[in-house]
């Protein structure tokens, strides 16, 4: 069991190896909603510890708010829809149009 590192926009992260966000969700889901599928999850993230809800074999449906654009050339899978807002705004402007 080894060690791996990943960081936010505000913290960095020392985890066991093979801990992801999407493996942490998954397990959320398979106990507490089982009746929903991976695909039927909007994840939203805003930085490279939330690259893993963003691969999409992982979970298809991903927002990332615009500040996560800064990370991309450091991550594999990005999210499939970008925010033109950053960070707080970011996320309302997500809220804002899925409430409408």
């Amino acid at each position: 069991m080894g060690l791996g590192f990943t960081y936010s926009t505000v913290q960095c992260h020392i985890k066991l190896a093979n801990q992801d966000k999407a493996k942490g969700l998954k397990q959320v889901l398979a106990k507490f909603y089982p009746e929903l599928e991976p695909y039927q999850v909007l994840t939203v993230g805003d930085s490279p510890n939330d690259e893993a809800m963003f691969a999409p074999d992982q979970f298809p449906l991903s927002v990332g708010v615009a500040n996560i654009l800064h990370y991309q050339d450091k991550m594999r899978h990005l999210p499939k829809y970008v925010t033109q807002a950053a960070e707080f705004a970011g996320f309302s402007e997500l809220i804002d149009l899925i409430t409408k």
